[in-house]
C-alpha cells in the first residue's frame, strides 16, 4: 500500500477535523439522491459499498470495520477535508455521492452536483484500461473541471471500480476515487507540459 493511500485512509475513519482531504467518485443509485443527513443515514449504505468494495479489490478500506456505524458515513460526507464524488452503473452515469469537501471543490452545492453528468464534473485520465483490467489504480492523475470552467489537477489519486458484495464478478455498481486534498490543485499552463 502506498504512503499516499495509507494517509488516505487513515483520515477516511477519523473525525471531520483530522481528515486530509481525499476526492472519490461512487453510486448504486439511479435516480438523485438526496443531500447526505439523518433521513438517509448519511448514504451509509454508498459508504459501506465503497468500502467493501476497496477492502476486496486493493486490499484497503475506509472505514473502520465493514460494520461499523453511520457515524463513520457522517463523518464522510460532512467532512470538509474529505472529497469523495460518486456515479452509478448507467451508461452515461449521474453523480450520486459527494462529502463537503468535494462540493467545496467543485463550487457547487449538493442538488448542481449530483444533477452532473459524471463526464461533465468527472476526473478525465488516461488510464481507463487499467483500471478496467485490475478495479483499481492508486496513482491516478488527471484534471478536473470545476463551476465556471475552472480546471483542477488531481494527482495521486484512487480509482476503483464498485460491485455487489465488493466481488468483482458480481454486479458493477459504480466506480469511486479519492485524493488528499493536497493532491488537487489549480492547472497551470506548466503543468500541460508535463
Amino acid at each position: 500500500v502506498s504512503p499516499s493511500l495509507r494517509s488516505m485512509l487513515a483520515f477516511a475513519s477519523c473525525g471531520p477535523s483530522a481528515h486530509a482531504m481525499c476526492l472519490g467518485v461512487i453510486s448504486a443509485c439511479a435516480s438523485r439522491p438526496a443531500l447526505p443527513g439523518p433521513q438517509n443515514e448519511w448514504h451509509m449504505d454508498k459508504v459501506r459499498l465503497m468500502d467493501k468494495s476497496l477492502r476486496k479489490i486493493a486490499g484497503s478500506a475506509l472505514l473502520p470495520s465493514p460494520d461499523c456505524s453511520a457515524a463513520h458515513a457522517i463523518n464522510l460526507a460532512s467532512n470538509e477535508d474529505l472529497v469523495i464524488i460518486a456515479h452509478g452503473p448507467e451508461e452515461d452515469p449521474r453523480l450520486s455521492y459527494a462529502t463537503r469537501a468535494a462540493l467545496d471543490l467543485w463550487g457547487v452545492d449538493w442538488d448542481t452536483l449530483v444533477a452532473l453528468p459524471a463526464r461533465e464534473a468527472g476526473i478525465v485520465g488516461q488510464r481507463g484500461a487499467e483500471i478496467q483490467d485490475r478495479g483499481y489504480l492508486l496513482d491516478f492523475r488527471g484534471v478536473g473541471t470545476a463551476k465556471g470552467g475552472g480546471k483542477f489537477l488531481v494527482e495521486d489519486a484512487i480509482v476503483w471500480d464498485l460491485h455487489e458484495d465488493g466481488d468483482r464478478s458480481k454486479a458493477f455498481l459504480g466506480q469511486a476515487a479519492m485524493v488528499l486534498r493536497r493532491n488537487c490543485r489549480p492547472l497551470l499552463d506548466d503543468d500541460l507540459l508535463s
